[in-house]
């Protein structure tokens, strides 16, 4: 029988807009970091193929639309995307893949954010991570919200289509319940590999026990700047 245990369940700590929010950067900063603590080029190009097939079937054959996108969020950061000789390396070794995450995966996140795309039959969670930036007023002071940058139709137009996607996505909370009951089937978790995929895991070991409590626009911050050294420890700027 499955656990009916709702707090036995990854997703169970998503309870609120802000907890989501933290787990989108969380894990998108942890796949960003395994990517570019590779210290060799051969690793880096194994661990970004690797990504890209989790990307791929979190989205086709889980229908996690919200992992999906957060995966998508760390791999088409300029962190990974600058690194020039990495990326040509992965093309040549791994040429379908990186076809796909260009041709498929991309394209995918891309319509996601400009609220455009169609959820497939068998999604489990949606993507509402623009919906959770406004309801906990992420960014309130910048003058564009995270999706609406690099759109020329940022604005009312496509502030509106995130919050018919809402409400349609309350509309299929049921149907959601129930693909996920199929995906799970009779699985059973246990504690400790479970503390992987809380968020409170991600916020501890990114930022230690201590950071994991402070203000969470400066940890970010912060940890941006993180990732940028070590992607110019992995590929120096040309000089």
């Amino acid at each position: 029988m499955m656990d009916e245990n709702p707090s036995r369940f990854p997703s169970a700590d998503l309870a609120s807009s802000a907890t989501s929010v933290h787990r989108c950067r969380s894990l998108s900063h942890l796949v960003a970091v395994t990517v570019l603590y590779c210290n060799q080029m051969e690793e880096r190009v194994e661990m970004l193929n690797r990504w890209t097939e989790v990307a791929e079937e979190a989205k086709s054959a889980l229908g996690n639309l919200l992992g999906f996108s957060s995966i998508m969020h760390a791999l088409g950061s300029p962190h990974i995307q600058r690194l020039k000789e990495t990326m040509h390396a992965w093309r040549q070794r791994f040429t379908d893949k990186a076809f796909q995450f260009e041709a498929r995966l991309r394209p995918t996140l891309d319509q996601m954010e400009e609220g455009r795309s169609q959820e497939a039959p068998n999604t489990t969670v949606p993507y509402l991570l623009p919906l959770c930036y406004l309801a906990d007023g992420w960014e309130a002071q910048d003058a564009l919200l995270y999706w609406e940058r690099g759109y020329a139709e940022a604005g009312l137009p496509l502030l509106y289509r995130h919050l018919s996607a809402a409400r349609d996505t309350a509309a299929n909370t049921e149907r959601y319940a129930r693909n996920a009951k199929v995906q799970l089937g009779d699985m059973r978790f246990e504690d400790i590999p479970l503390d992987m995929f809380r968020t409170q895991f991600h916020l501890k070991f990114l930022w230690g026990s201590s950071g994991a409590t402070a203000d969470a626009r400066e940890r970010h911050t912060k940890f941006q700047q993180i990732l940028s050294a070590l992607s110019r420890r992995c590929e120096p700027d040309d000089t």
